[in-house]
């Protein structure tokens, strides 16, 4: 995961096409990065963007 020009973390996902969810299984966070209002707004927005993608109609987080 990027914020701007700064590594925020990394996402363990999976497509699940038959029940056309994209399942977050979990999130690992740099210590130095801060999560704050601005950021998960353009995170669930680019979450979404990237199930689309992958052909899935919805995001689930553990």
């Amino acid at each position: 995961v990027l914020f701007g020009d700064k590594f925020a973390g990394r996402i363990d996902a999976k497509a699940d096409r038959k029940t056309g969810e994209f399942r977050i299984i979990n999130e690992f966070w740099e210590s130095d990065f801060e999560i704050n209002g601005k950021f998960l707004s353009k995170y669930k927005n680019k979450l979404s963007d990237l199930a689309q993608f992958a052909g899935c109609k919805s995001v689930k987080m553990r």
